[in-house]
């Protein structure tokens, strides 16, 4: 019984000196550009169909933001996918007139583009076009089998690029 006395009042004798310590209070920690847009994107419409966060999306997707699109002066989609994983957007090497696009090995030029969720059908191989980022806002890529939500396409995933909206701001 005597160990027992002797064993609490050894334990509890450090934990009471540590209990009257005082706290110190420190200074709030802000890190500059975490909230901001940047190349960093929290929200994304392509993989649920709805503004979901993408932490809480169980498909892989890629997101290509304006303001990289702008550092990297991009004048064509296949330029805009260079850097993108598991996408080539020049599988043949450059070429200005055709937009053509690997996803993870699946040809996906035919039926793998989509803008604000509508696909863009691509007539034939005679007769294509050569998509420009001009217009949008951001670059959505989906990979992978989830891109059979937006009905039969390519098993390798989709590419969709999401348009710019007006602001209440003017600018120019």
């Amino acid at each position: 019984m005597l160990l027992l006395v002797l064993a609490a009042s050894l334990v509890a004798g450090p934990l009471t000196a540590l209990a009257q310590e005082p706290t110190i209070p420190l200074p709030e920690v802000v890190v500059p550009g975490l909230l901001e847009q940047g190349y960093v994107v929290r929200q994304a419409t392509t993989a649920t169909k709805t503004d979901s966060p993408l932490i809480e999306t169980p498909q892989s997707v890629s997101v290509i933001t304006r303001d990289r699109l702008n550092d990297q002066a991009v004048n064509t989609l296949a330029e805009a996918l260079r850097y993108s994983a598991g996408v080539q957007g020049e599988p043949f090497g450059f070429d200005p007139r055709f937009t053509t696009i690997q996803i993870r090995g699946f040809d996906a030029s035919d039926t793998g583009l989509y803008r604000d969720g509508l696909q863009i059908r691509n007539p034939a191989f005679a007769v294509s076009f050569s998509l420009e980022p001009w217009g949008v806002e951001r670059i959505e890529i989906l990979k992978g089998p989830a891109s059979i939500m937006y009905g039969a396409g390519s098993p390798g995933g989709l590419v969709n690029l999401v348009s710019k909206l007006p602001t209440k701001e003017t600018f120019g």
